[in-house]
């Protein structure tokens, strides 16, 4: 019997980098310059004092995520970004939509966090 070689393009992939002050009020943020609408997205990033960590989210998931991300401490947290900064003070944020050109961030304050987030967002197509 003879073998079938399927072949599937690798997926298109970008990274997009940026920041997210902390003391911000709550809030969307738009990331653009990706150039198309991901399906799911890798983010790494940490706070300005701190150490970093991943998470991943998908928009064709049905829960909207894998894992989460959380800066300085990671704890489970459903399909949210979370920076946390000091006890009681954290900005969270979940994917609001993914768009023709990147994606939003409704980010949630909580406390008086300072510092600020950088972050990756390594996205796929």
């Amino acid at each position: 019997m003879p073998s079938v070689v399927q072949r599937f393009a690798a997926p298109r992939s970008k990274v997009a980098a940026f920041t997210y002050d902390l003391s911000t009020a709550t809030g969307s943020q738009a990331v653009t310059g990706v150039g198309f609408k991901p399906r799911a997205i890798i983010f790494m990033g940490a706070v300005s004092s701190g150490v970093g960590a991943w998470g991943m989210v998908g928009n064709d998931l049905a829960d909207g995520a894998v894992s989460s991300l959380v800066v300085d401490t990671f704890y489970p947290s459903g399909d949210a970004i979370i920076a946390v900064t000091v006890s009681g003070s954290l900005q969270q944020a979940v994917v609001a939509s993914y768009d023709a050109d990147g994606f939003t961030l409704t980010w949630t304050k909580t406390g008086a966090p300072t510092g600020t987030a950088t972050l990756y967002a390594l996205c796929f197509e």
